[in-house]
């Protein structure tokens, strides 16, 4: 099975970690509000894609109004997060889907 982390944070933006535990350092990462579907497409707008090294996508932000871009189930299966991921300095909090609540080290955030 495939666990998956998805963590909410207190300004309305979401993380999901396809990396999970295991995922390596974030090297490049590619907003997609820039490309011009975001006029159709206006969930583009919140979506961040980050590669690690090797160029694999490992993680997928929301940056705001993650309740209008993700699924209802996958929001409901998440974790919220204690703090805003940016210049955080504890630890969040995120939710495997299907797993207890774990706790998210700040540098990953």
């Amino acid at each position: 099975m495939v666990e998956m982390r998805v963590t909410l944070d207190e300004r309305g933006g979401a993380v999901l970690d396809l990396a999970g535990d295991g995922g390596g350092e974030i090297r490049d990462s590619v907003a997609l509000d820039e490309l011009e579907a975001a006029e159709r497409v206006p969930a583009l707008g919140s979506i961040v894609l980050h590669f690690d090294f090797y160029g694999r996508l490992a993680r997928v932000e929301v940056t705001d109004s993650a309740d209008s871009v993700l699924p209802s189930a996958l929001l409901d299966a998440a974790g919220t997060a204690a703090v805003p991921r940016a210049g955080a300095t504890a630890d969040a909090v995120g939710r495997n889907v299907g797993q207890e609540s774990t706790p998210r080290p700040a540098s990953e955030s």
